[in-house]
């Protein structure tokens, strides 16, 4: 199951969507339960249990656990429980069962944690507690295909929020070599940690390491990417030509990054289209909210960067009417 690919910078019901995992996490031990002779069998055997409620929960039953299977089964319903303090209690209760749990971890993280110095303890914890726990040869032949892995996903989790911590907390550095280990696990970047990771490149003028990420992701067009990407060119000092391509891509994708920034700047030409009930438009706001740490790190190429986007106001307003109908 794949997330949502903003889901872990913008997304404030994440952590609902962590508990479909449950059913897949039960598949893997009740694969291993049987030793299937052939693929045919052991399709069969998926679609039987998958569609027949009753055979999933018998097999379910029937399946002796560990106790990190009943550890993590807990944390499981922990997602779904909407209490906090209920969800904290089965969090510690999750790690009375199986000290290495870094979901129990993540959880503290997200429901104790009141600063980010806070949340990177119990990230950190969680990431150690998982390296513990996952066998070594997952890290050896499985590289790259971690969330492939259903009992690896609570460490990846757990190393995705060590990364926005340290970010958090202005560690950049370290926030992007973290970041790195994580799309180095999962080559997919199932979490988006893409983004931030892209973002905070940008901050710290790491344009080698922005161009590496780039190339991990050659076919990316969302418009949070895109803008990154033209400003990239900007700091790359790149051709007139190349900068001014990349914007208009940009603003193709989403011209309400833009038609904000003008707004912002007196534009009123733009301000009609700027309809706060779209979802586009609370998009691009939230892209501007995070790019201002870079305006306010890099001011010189950060107003460069506003300039060249005031130089596309005729392409900014055409792809606003077309959106507007």
């Amino acid at each position: 199951m794949s997330e949502n690919k903003h889901a872990n910078i913008f997304d404030d019901d994440v952590a609902d969507t962590r508990a479909f995992e449950k059913q897949f996490y039960q598949l893997d031990y009740l694969l291993a339960d049987h030793n299937f002779k052939s693929e045919k069998a052991l399709q069969k055997f998926v679609d039987e249990a998958f569609l027949h409620q009753e055979k999933w929960d018998e097999l379910v039953a029937n399946h002796t656990k560990t106790l990190e299977e009943q550890a993590q089964e807990l944390l499981y319903d922990a997602f779904a429980c909407e209490d906090t303090d209920e969800k904290v209690q089965m969090a510690k209760d999750a790690i009375k069962l199986f000290v290495n749990s870094p979901d129990a971890y993540n959880i503290m993280a997200e429901e104790i944690a009141e600063t980010p110095k806070e949340s990177l303890k119990y990230y950190k914890k969680g990431v150690e507690v998982g390296r513990y726990s996952i066998h070594h040869a997952h890290f050896e032949n499985e590289r790259g295909m971690f969330w492939e892995i259903t009992k690896a996903r609570p460490f990846m989790r757990s190393l995705v929020g060590q990364a926005i911590a340290l970010f958090e907390l202005g560690r950049g550095k370290d926030g992007i070599a973290t970041a790195f280990e994580a799309i180095a696990l999962d080559t997919s970047d199932h979490q988006g940690i893409r983004y931030e990771l892209f973002l905070n490149l940008l901050i710290d003028n790491e344009i080698s390491e922005a161009e590496y990420l780039l190339k991990k992701f050659p076919k990316e067009d969302d418009f949070f990417w895109l803008h990154c990407k033209a400003y990239l060119e900007l700091l790359k000092k790149s051709s007139k030509e190349k900068v001014d391509k990349a914007i208009k891509t940009a603003v193709k994708e989403n011209p309400f990054v833009a038609a904000i920034m003008l707004s912002n700047a007196g534009d009123a030409s733009v301000k009609k289209y700027i309809d706060e009930s779209r979802e586009d438009v609370n998009n691009a706001y939230m892209f501007i909210s995070n790019f201002l740490q870079v305006i306010e790190k890099n001011t010189a190429s950060g107003m460069s960067f506003l300039t060249s986007i005031s130089e596309h106001k005729n392409d900014v307003l055409l792809q606003l009417k077309k959106r507007m109908g």
